[in-house]
């Protein structure tokens, strides 16, 4: 066997060896991908429960302090007297009490209502309106109605070993409901009635038993699944089309090794290069995934954490303009990011189609300068002046306007992003008769002549390393680059460290 031949064998087994590592690897991503997002639905539907089920017990709790309240009140002044009437009858558990029932100068009958006989009428109030169900009850009531079911004898004993309060969800006839139950302790005021029991001050002679309906907190729990579950399942989507784009570039890559190889022996050099670039698309995939899970997690933990604040009753107004501003903003934020790599993979996939029609690219340019002013008023930036610079009288021009727009949109936004104290000014001339040249310079910090080169690849940033807080996709010149091609025309930079930055846009157009 020819030299030739057990080089080209060798490059043959090495192309299926990658092959192999490159469905596991892929293989891996989905499935740990699939897993993460997973745990991370569940662990963050847990705690949105768990804040919810914390709601219904501040409701109960509140609900308690406040019968509390009321009781104490009507025990600390002994009672108080109420005409005798159909539905009030006097306390037969009050026999032993002195001028129980009493008759005004005028001969109306009153009868001493005690906290328990005033609770029990408000309770049976509240229960007929079918909005919360209590009742009051103890190991050993006066009232026998007042007698301890399973559930609550539990909570009662637990009340002897300190716990301070017993709460659960259970399920009746069909229906969740929320139980509470905290304990009475018998103050000095209480022994007018419960010291034939032998009660003394401090005992715990009861507790006060809460039945809450639970379907108002499920309907918040249910409003939280259909929150998280769009964001988590838009994320896998993502990620999954991400890594398919990879795999493509990968594939393609390999591809054309495999038909070098058929060739000649020095194509050998072009398998290598080949692999190299696959190899680098490889690296850049997981620089690009561990870049970009930071760039979509940050709006998207944003949206969620305002989102579950807006669900909090007691927020102001003004406070729920902010949040809801936030949620916006970095709803927009993510928008771009997910548009940004559409339009690259439409262009690698050779699918993108433009739309040519006539139009004002002064106004254009006009409309840009607007927005971008007001961006930079409303983001408070101060250090950056923007300015419009165009001379030439004719400006209709007949070219795709949208991606024009957002050529010279995503130029300004670099440039505002890796500048301070700087002026942007940007415009257009005419370069001949068929094209235009479009600019944008800035007086800023420039770039290292290092990074010239590598600005316009796909997933590259300006930036010094992790810690620099200019934080991007590394989309922005990539797209500038493919749009401007995808146009016909090219874009180009010149650069000098402290003098600032121009880049240059050449683009055929029809005048």
């Amino acid at each position: 066997m020819s030299e030739l031949q057990q080089n080209r064998g060798r490059g043959f087994q090495t192309l299926k060896t990658k092959k192999r590592e490159l469905r596991g690897l892929l293989g891996a991503i989905h499935l740990g991908v699939f897993l993460i997002l997973l745990a991370s639905f569940f662990i963050q539907f847990s705690a949105a429960k768990s804040r919810i089920r914390g709601m219904a017990l501040i409701t109960a709790q509140h609900r308690f302090e406040k019968d509390l309240e009321y009781r104490l009140w009507a025990a600390s002044h002994g009672g108080f007297y109420v005409p005798v009437t159909e539905e009030t009858q006097a306390n037969p558990y009050l026999d032993q009490v002195e001028e129980r029932d009493i008759e005004t100068p005028s001969g109306k009958k009153l009868t001493l209502m005690n906290p328990a006989y005033m609770s029990r009428q408000v309770y049976e109030i509240t229960a007929k309106k079918g909005i919360i169900s209590n009742h009051i009850t103890s190991l050993n009531p006066i009232r026998p109605e007042n007698k301890a079911d399973e559930w609550e004898t539990a909570a009662l004993n637990s009340f002897r070993d300190s716990v301070e309060e017993v709460y659960s969800l259970i399920s009746l006839n069909d229906k969740t409901y929320f139980r509470f139950m905290k304990p009475l302790f018998v103050e000095e005021a209480c022994l007018k009635c419960h010291a034939q029991q032998g009660y003394s001050s401090g005992q715990i002679r009861g507790g006060i038993s809460l039945l809450m309906p639970y379907d108002s907190f499920q309907k918040i729990e249910s409003r939280t699944i259909l929150t998280l579950l769009p964001w988590h399942i838009a994320l896998l989507v993502l990620i999954v089309g991400l890594v398919q784009f990879f795999e493509m570039k990968i594939v393609r890559a390999l591809v054309v090794s495999e038909n070098s190889l058929s060739s000649t022996l020095e194509k050998e050099k072009e398998l290598n290069i080949a692999l190299i670039k696959a190899e680098e698309s490889d690296k850049l995939k997981s620089a690009f995934l561990a870049n970009m899970s930071h760039e979509i997690r940050t709006p998207l933990n944003a949206i969620m954490g305002f989102s579950d604040l807006l669900e909090d009753v007691s927020i102001q107004q003004d406070e729920k303009k902010t949040y809801l501003k936030l949620i916006q903003d970095n709803g927009d934020n993510l928008l771009n990011i997910i548009n940004d790599i559409l339009d690259i993979s439409l262009i690698e996939a050779g699918q993108f189609v433009t739309d040519k029609s006539l139009f004002d690219i002064k106004h254009l340019l006009e409309s840009i300068h607007l927005e971008y002013s007001k961006h930079l008023e409303i983001k408070d930036i101060r250090d950056i002046k923007l300015q419009l610079d165009v001379t030439p009288t004719q400006s209709i021009v007949q070219s795709d306007q949208q991606r024009i727009r957002q050529i010279i949109s995503n130029l300004i936004e670099n440039a505002i992003k890796y500048t301070g104290n700087c002026v942007i000014s940007f415009g257009y001339s005419w370069e001949n008769e068929a094209s235009i040249r479009i600019f944008v310079r800035d007086t800023g910090q420039g770039i290292p002549p290092e990074q010239l080169t590598n600005i316009f690849k796909v997933f590259r940033r300006l930036e010094k390393g992790p810690s620099d807080p200019r934080r991007g996709a590394g989309l922005g010149l990539s797209l500038v680059k493919n749009l401007s091609e995808a146009l016909g025309g090219e874009v180009s930079v010149e650069s000098e460290l402290g003098h600032g930055t121009k880049f240059t846009v050449i683009l055929p157009v029809d005048s």
